[in-house]
């Protein structure tokens, strides 16, 4: 197949199906197939249905082949023939994903203008929420670029309302998740969330990264199925708690917090030097859940910026901690890809392997480098 041309699926296309237009599409003659859809529609002695889906079929494959002139004609033709408010709001959004799919320069003109043509529109729910993403994700102002992410999370919110069965499928639900984590980033970087042994600052900082962790809870709930950005959240706050939970053990008195899942009340007052016992629960918390995070990231295939770093901040405290400690760390957590929650996540080589890592570490740690929120100290 031609790397220009959009690769189609059979379920993609409208009820009627031809069983030559059908044998092309097998063969990958989109061409074809688009010929023998469009002669089909054309064809006065054929019913209404019959010449609107066939119609509609030929405007897919020709909006695969970047055959703007004869999708034009098609959607033209579709639309003359009794549609109904479902698949009039799926036609006149064909002319769009040709653009956005095809990067020709007027695509995010044409998005902009079928989300605002179609705002309001529960049948154009699923394809407003798309249009809104895709908009935003060509939108090079900063600004203009936050504010179609906020369209997005109305959309997602308008379709989860009208078809909240959809509103919970990829890449619907996907497209919902990446434009509320984005605003929760937008959040995160106007908040000081570095450790800091003065206690002011530390529970200032706390205290912020309470907030965000709030936010990102939320944004994990209302999207729980969104197999694309529960990774990216789940390691997201591994490395948010990880930051506030190891950088407690800081050689100087301070005031603190521990930040417990979920995360609880804040601000609780941390002596001097906080007993060693705390401090593995401390670690065993954060190494449980980066490795939770690692594993749904691993198993479906997502990687990114906040991915890595969670890999990164994995290796790194498994290599200080060494193989003995982790194992005694990760066995009993929940494991993540069990539904009922009930399978507990049991260390071996195989799991390091899933989540990135070599399949072997130091069997009792290693004392340096020390890790760099432990200032003055070292591993016993």
């Amino acid at each position: 197949m031609p790397p220009y041309i959009k690769a189609l699926s059979a379920d993609q296309f409208s009820g009627f199906t031809s069983d030559r237009a059908s044998k092309e599409f097998g063969a990958f003659d989109y061409v074809g197939a688009a010929r023998t859809y469009a002669a089909v529609a054309r064809d006065g002695s054929e019913s209404v249905d019959v010449r609107r889906n066939a119609a509609t079929n030929a405007a897919k494959l020709d909006g695969a082949l970047g055959a703007w002139n004869e999708q034009a004609t098609m959607v033209a033709l579709a639309l003359q023939l009794q549609p109904s408010a479902h698949e009039r709001a799926r036609i006149e959004y064909l002319p769009a994903d040709l653009e956005y799919t095809h990067h020709a320069g007027g695509a995010k003109a044409r998005l902009e203008a079928y989300f605002w043509s179609h705002r309001g529109n529960a049948a154009a729910g699923p394809m407003s929420v798309e249009a809104a993403w895709r908009a935003a994700k060509l939108e090079n102002n900063a600004t203009d670029r936050r504010a179609w992410f906020e369209r997005v999370i109305q959309a997602w919110r308008a379709l989860a309302a009208y078809a909240p069965d959809d509103s919970l499928r990829s890449p619907w639900v996907d497209y919902g998740a990446e434009a509320a984590y984005e605003h929760v980033e937008e959040v995160a970087v106007t908040k000081s969330l570095r450790f800091d042994c003065d206690a002011t600052k530390y529970r200032r900082a706390a205290a912020n990264a309470d907030t965000i962790d709030v936010m990102l809870a939320d944004v994990a709930q209302r999207y729980s199925t969104s197999l694309a950005w529960i990774p990216v959240i789940r390691a997201r706050r591994a490395g948010l708690h990880e930051t506030l939970r190891l950088g407690k053990y800081c050689p100087r008195p301070i005031i603190g917090q521990t930040m417990l899942p979920g995360i609880g009340p804040m601000l609780q007052r941390a002596p001097p030097r906080i007993a060693r016992p705390e401090q593995e629960s401390q670690e065993q918390l954060v190494m449980q859940e980066l490795a939770q995070a690692l594993v749904l990231a691993n198993a479906f295939d997502v990687e990114n910026g906040i991915v890595r770093h969670a890999r990164s901040r994995f290796a790194y405290w498994a290599w200080v901690l060494g193989e003995s400690t982790v194992r005694s760390y990760l066995n009993g957590a929940v494991d993540p890809l069990d539904p009922h929650h009930a399978a507990g996540l049991r260390y071996s080589p195989e799991m390091l392997q899933l989540i990135g890592l070599p399949s072997s570490m130091p069997p009792n740690g290693c004392a340096q480098p020390a890790p760099t929120a432990v200032v003055g100290s070292s591993r016993p």
